[in-house]
C-alpha cells in the first residue's frame, strides 16, 4: 500500500526513475477499484449526465482527469524499468488523442452540415468518419494490449539508463522481500 500512496504523493509527477511490477500493479489495480466505486456511487446517486443516449459520469470523470497523471508517470517508470523510453506511451496516447482529434472534426463539421437531413453528402461524411474511428480505435485497443504486455516484463536488473534498480532499493528497505 506504501507504493499506491507514493505514486500519489511523491511520485505524483515524477516521470524520471523506474517502478517495478508491484508498484505498477498495484497502482493499476488501485485505479480500477476506485472507478468501480466511483460507478456504483455515480448510478445509485444518478450523478451522470446523459449525452446521446451515453451515460458520461461525472465522478468518474473527475477521477480520470486525477488519476491521468499519476497513471502516465508510473506507466513512464515502469517502460523505464525495462529500460524503454517514454516514447512507447505513445502507443496508447496517439490514438486516442487521434480519436479526439476526429471527434472534433465530426462535431464541427456536422455542425457547417446542418445535419438535418440524410443526403448524399451527409452520408459519405457519416461513413468516414466511422471508417477513421474504427481505424483508431483499433489502433488504441492494439497499443494498450501491447503497453499491457510491456507492463508484465521483467525490469533490467541492477541499474539502467534510468536509474537503480527498484528491487535492490526495496529489498534492503523491507528486509529482504521485493
Amino acid at each position: 500500500m506504501k507504493l499506491v500512496i507514493n505514486c500519489f504523493t511523491n511520485n505524483y509527477a515524477s516521470f524520471s526513475g523506474r517502478a517495478g511490477r508491484k508498484e505498477y500493479w498495484l497502482f493499476f489495480l488501485t485505479m480500477i477499484i476506485i472507478n468501480i466505486i466511483a460507478s456504483i456511487v455515480e448510478f445509485s446517486t444518478n450523478l451522470y449526465y446523459i449525452l446521446d443516449q451515453i451515460h458520461i459520469g461525472i465522478l468518474t470523470t473527475l477521477i480520470y482527469l486525477f488519476l491521468l497523471v499519476p497513471g502516465t508517470a508510473v506507466t513512464v517508470r515502469r517502460l523505464h524499468d525495462t529500460n524503454k523510453s517514454w516514447r512507447w506511451i505513445i502507443l496508447v496516447y496517439g490514438p486516442l488523442i487521434g480519436l479526439v482529434l476526429v471527434l472534433i472534426i465530426f462535431e464541427f463539421r456536422a455542425d457547417m452540415l446542418g445535419i438535418v437531413g440524410f443526403g448524399e453528402e451527409v452520408k459519405n461524411f457519416y461513413g468516414k468518419i466511422m471508417l477513421a474511428l474504427t481505424i483508431i480505435s483499433i489502433a488504441a485497443l492494439v497499443g494498450s494490449i501491447w503497453l499491457l504486455v510491456l507492463m508484465t516484463f521483467k525490469g533490467t536488473e541492477g541499474e539502467n539508463r534510468f536509474g537503480p534498480d527498484p528491487l535492490a532499493s526495496s529489498t534492503t528497505d523491507s528486509g529482504g522481500t521485493a
